[in-house]
């Protein structure tokens, strides 16, 4: 029961790092939604201000983000530059911003159409991490500090080179493993890929595990199939059996992988669901699912008890073991201190990342200035536009590799005006 507290504590820290610290001394029985009746109340009946709650709905609908609707052209707005950019998996466009708000378990404003399943990109990566917390509560992963190699069957080589050998369950759920190799066809270093030149790109800069964090869905995708390696069952039949219908949730949510992500396992073909929806797949689900599974990802609590189906329904920490409310607190505030630092890295990695794209175009920039002014000295002595023709000429030839210097001096070479077409 030790483990089931920990994951209890660490699902409330997430989602509120003060929610304890504020629990009333006397507070109502909790509510606790069936799974097609979802009960509402006016802001103002669960104390909140109703001014504010419209100023919300009005910022999240005014903060949609502005690409296309189209997921296809979306991702290859997004995504498009990099080498291995094939959509592999399913895709559905979007819908309008749509969300809701709830407060003590009641539905107190809702917007746009939050009944449509929509593809839900990154935030699939919250259920992947789950099941794996999952895995750890029942013991099937003894320490997220092993080593992920010591839980492989044989034929499985996703940490048997040298580099991967080092990698702990802790650097794959904290995004620091820097595994390297392909997976589904894509290569860990064509995803957001490194360096100015297509050539650096290859020949990246590799770290120890642990020590450098990076956005990456090929090692994202490695944890999922890791996972799925220790329940030897299909991820979102775990999901399900442990969150989705404890919970009540309906059964319009889907979780995919991607064409070429079969695996065989013990006699059966199991797809391996992709953390993320870079290459399409990933966690389709409405507003409320995702809103249900947020507050109860967690595992079995009072498994005795004669309420216990109803009691698994967005379960709280404060509510079902008060007991544990300090350590609920500190692994709330460990996981606040983990966020934050990888929010920091990440906004420094895409900080270099606008530096160097700056520094590209800058170039560029001076680039086509250096042309004009040598298209302009040209014209002043040019009579027929012969001399800028064969300007231009060697300057295109000299992009080809073929010239080494496009600098011919105007006044040494002459072509005659019949030459020209």
């Amino acid at each position: 029961m030790k483990k089931a507290f920990a994951v209890i504590a660490v699902a409330v820290g997430i989602a509120s790092g003060t929610l304890i610290a504020q629990r009333p001394t006397a507070s109502p029985a909790p509510y606790f939604p069936e799974r097609f009746d979802w009960q509402h109340k006016k802001p103002a009946e669960v104390g909140m201000d109703p001014a504010l709650v419209d100023q919300a709905i009005q910022t999240a609908l005014a903060s949609e983000t502005q690409g296309p609707k189209d997921m296809v052209l979306f991702l290859q707005n997004s995504f498009g530059k990099e080498p291995f950019d094939a959509i592999v998996g399913p895709v559905k466009d979007r819908g309008g911003a749509s969300g809701l708000i709830t407060r003590h378990g009641y539905i107190v404003a809702e917007w746009g159409d939050p009944k449509r399943v929509d593809i839900t990109n990154s935030v699939t990566k919250t259920f992947l991490t789950t099941v794996v917390g999952l895995a750890w509560q029942r013991g099937l992963i003894r320490d997220v500090n092993d080593y992920a190699r010591d839980y492989m069957p044989p034929h499985v080589d996703l940490f048997e080179a040298e580099h991967n050998q080092k990698i702990k369950w802790d650097h794959l759920l904290r995004q620091t493993s820097d595994w390297s190799g392909t997976l589904w066809g894509k290569p860990d270093w064509g995803d957001r890929p490194e360096g100015q030149k297509a050539e650096e790109w290859q020949n990246r800069k590799m770290y120890e595990p642990g020590t450098h964090y990076k956005y990456n869905d090929v090692r994202v995708n490695v944890m999922a199939l890791a996972a799925l390696q220790v329940w030897r069952r299909p991820l979102p039949e775990v999901l399900n059996e442990y969150i989705m219908e404890p919970i009540g949730a309906s059964s319009t949510w889907r979780w995919y992988g991607y064409d070429n992500s079969w695996v065989e396992i013990d006699g059966r073909k199991v797809q391996s669901v992709s953390g993320g929806g870079h290459w399409g797949g990933g966690m389709f689900i409405n507003s409320y699912r995702q809103v249900e599974g947020q507050d109860a990802r967690v595992g079995e609590v009072d498994p005795d008890g004669a309420d216990a189906r109803r009691r698994e329904r967005g379960l709280r920490l404060r509510e079902l073991v008060p007991e544990h409310e300090e350590e609920g607190a500190a692994v709330g505030a460990r996981i606040g201190r983990v966020l934050r630092g990888q929010r920091r890295q990440h906004y420094l990695y895409r900080l270099g990342q606008r530096r160097r794209r700056g520094a590209a175009l800058g170039a560029r920039r001076r680039r086509v200035q250096r042309h004009r002014r040598e298209d302009a000295r040209v014209a002043e002595a040019d009579v027929d536009g012969c001399w800028a023709t064969l300007i231009r000429h060697q300057r295109h030839q000299r992009y080809k590799g073929q010239v080494q210097s496009p600098n011919v001096p105007a006044h040494r070479v002459r072509i005659p005006s019949t030459s020209r077409r």
